[in-house]
């Protein structure tokens, strides 16, 4: 989904393959680097939520957390 930009930063948010996740990021492009949006980011409202979809949340959130490294799928 795409989000907002400006000053070479390029905000967007992914959903999880049952869109009851929403992951948003940030893209600096010329320092190229990712950043994660934890506060921006969480479980949709209206979502049916499963154990599979807490368990997906929670290992994203303590990798953040935890080590600041998260791997993307594309």
């Amino acid at each position: 989904m795409p989000g907002d930009s400006g000053d070479g930063v390029v905000r967007f948010v992914t959903l999880s393959s049952r869109s009851a996740i929403a992951l948003a990021f940030a893209m600096d492009v010329a320092k190229g680097k990712l950043h994660t949006l934890l506060e921006e980011g969480g479980f949709r409202q209206g979502a049916e939520i499963t154990e599979q979809d807490v368990e997906d949340f929670t290992r994203y959130f303590h990798s953040v957390v935890g080590n600041g490294t998260v791997e993307l799928r594309i």
